[in-house]
């Protein structure tokens, strides 16, 4: 026979479909009959005792709860008594005060009539998203004047920050994906970039952002000259450098910023590092493609990946370091890596896909900053840029 505890836990369990009906107006979810095993032990104490337990913890003894209906019948162990035939919960009140859900049922309520009230488009999504109201209920009023200013001042070409909305200004950025998701329903479609994802909220709804500023370092001071900086290593948005060809240099892409920082001088040589797959960005910068090109990255599935992602942008790049070759003479190194298991990607060549299969069949990863500077020297040493 059940137990009150496990009725408890049925209970939570319900709590999401009963919200979900109310929110959908279906009145006929209440009373709700639950599905549970009411036949008594056969042990006349144990029977007793449990069927004791359920009545005591029922709504007919605390006042709220789940109902149980009896039934008179004979049992051949227990004779003639009352038995426990079905148990429901009869309204939404009996449920929340059991489960201790009452006040922030009433707040959960407020925000989704001021929800329905402001912007009725919105109702799908409360039915679906109603969870996402937990912990912010509070704040649904403000956070739909941000909606309301956007509809009166589409695209407003200023910072998230300076909305002349009387709010914490990291509440945006606290709710971005909610409120994405009340712009994309409200909003008229002029108003969104689709181009831009969800987590380009920025972009996607007219806010300014701050430029990624993209990291380089130059390994040749005549080419820096010749390009006119005055140092060596600098950082600049990526709009600017997509007007700003440097042109003759030979370009090498490092995945983790501590080995950008230590590559050695090479000829007409110009790095770009710390990126991942955040070099993705680079792609929109036209001249790079018209360069002689060298990536350089973790000995793993993830900076395998990388590697195709970007050869299957730039066909002709070249990469060091990242063969079946100097993952086994660097086994000593070798870290476990993080268990994704994904097809070879075509891009690799034959050497790189050998490595990535090994790294995950065994788990492996090797990071760049495990190779010594003298195998990494001799690397570029033999590389011979005049085949790219």
């Amino acid at each position: 026979m059940i137990s009150p505890e496990e009725l408890h836990e049925k209970m939570e369990r319900l709590y999401p479909k009963a919200v979900r009906a109310y929110l959908e107006g279906d009145a006929t979810f209440f009373p709700y009959r639950m599905r549970v095993d009411l036949a008594p032990p056969k042990s006349i104490p144990d029977a007793i005792r449990e069927i004791d337990a359920l009545r005591s913890g029922s709504k007919e003894y605390v006042g709220h709860g789940y109902s149980i209906r009896w039934q008179e019948r004979r049992s051949r162990t227990l004779g003639q008594n009352a038995f426990p035939d079905e148990v429901t919960v009869e309204t939404m009140d009996d449920l929340l005060r059991a489960l201790g859900k009452v006040r922030w049922w009433q707040r959960l309520l407020k925000a989704v009539d001021t929800l329905r009230q402001r912007h009725p488009k919105l109702q799908s999504w409360i039915i679906s998203n109603w969870q996402r109201l937990v912990g912010c209920e509070d704040r649904v009023d403000v956070l739909l004047d941000v909606v309301d200013h956007l509809l009166q001042h589409p695209r407003p070409n200023c910072f998230v920050r300076e909305l002349p909305i009387a709010m914490s200004t990291k509440w945006v950025a606290e709710h971005e994906a909610m409120l994405s998701q009340w712009l994309d329903i409200v909003l008229p479609p002029s108003s969104i970039d689709v181009t831009a994802g969800s987590r380009d909220f920025a972009r996607r709804y007219g806010f300014r952002s701050v430029s990624e500023h993209i990291r380089i370092r130059f390994l040749d001071r005549t080419v820096q000259l010749q390009a006119g900086f005055p140092c060596s290593e600098l950082s600049l948005p990526l709009e600017i450098l997509q007007s700003m060809p440097i042109d003759g240099a030979r370009l090498i892409f490092v995945e983790n910023k501590v080995n950008w920082l230590t590559l050695p001088e090479i000829p007409k040589g110009v790095a770009f590092g710390g990126l991942g797959r955040g070099i993705a960005q680079l792609f929109s910068v036209p001249w790079i493609a018209q360069s002689p090109l060298l990536y350089w990255g973790d000995i793993d599935v993830e900076g395998l990946e990388i590697l195709a992602m970007v050869r299957s942008e730039w066909p002709h790049i070249a990469s060091i370091l990242m063969d079946d070759a100097t993952l086994e003479s660097h086994r000593a190194f070798a870290t476990a890596g993080t268990g994704r298991i994904c097809p070879i990607p075509v891009e690799l060549h034959a050497s790189e896909a050998a490595a990535m299969r090994k790294c995950m069949d065994r788990n492996l990863r090797v990071e760049q900053e495990h190779i010594p500077q003298s195998t990494l020297l001799d690397a570029l040493n033999r590389f011979d840029w005049n085949d790219r």
